[in-house]
């Protein structure tokens, strides 16, 4: 599935791997957070690349997706820190990736952000092992 087949404005779409997220830059040293992969509708592409990251005071909005893939040296970071950072900045939809479960938890696990916090989404394993 493309995100453009989805009715996403490709001239106002971001989607990108391994950049920084910052509220605003007086904070960058504190608070930004490396997501593996980011999607954010609506916003000013133009803008992140000026700032070669995204800064939610600029595109006026946070992502709207961030995505981490579990390594044994963030796997933790993954699951604390940074869930609660995500949660703090107003990113709606927040998903890990691990492979072997081993250091996330589980496979696959999202959190949908209501009322600004985040609550589980229910994610289904299938007869044929996927999810």
């Amino acid at each position: 599935m493309r995100l453009i087949d989805q009715g996403a404005d490709s001239e106002r779409l971001q989607v990108t791997a391994d950049r920084w997220i910052v509220e605003d830059l007086s904070s960058f040293r504190e608070r930004a957070r490396y997501p593996d992969l980011l999607v954010a509708f609506d916003v000013n592409p133009e803008r992140y690349r000026k700032s070669n990251g995204y800064v939610i005071a600029e595109q006026g909005k946070p992502p709207d997706f961030v995505l981490e893939i579990a390594s044994a040296s963030t796997g933790q970071i993954d699951v604390g820190s940074k869930r609660d950072d995500y949660g703090a900045f107003g990113i709606r939809e927040y998903w890990r990736f691990d492979e072997t479960g081993e250091h996330h938890g589980a496979r696959l696990a999202g959190d949908r952000l209501v009322s600004g916090r985040y609550e589980p989404i229910d994610i289904e394993d299938l007869p044929d092992g996927g999810l």
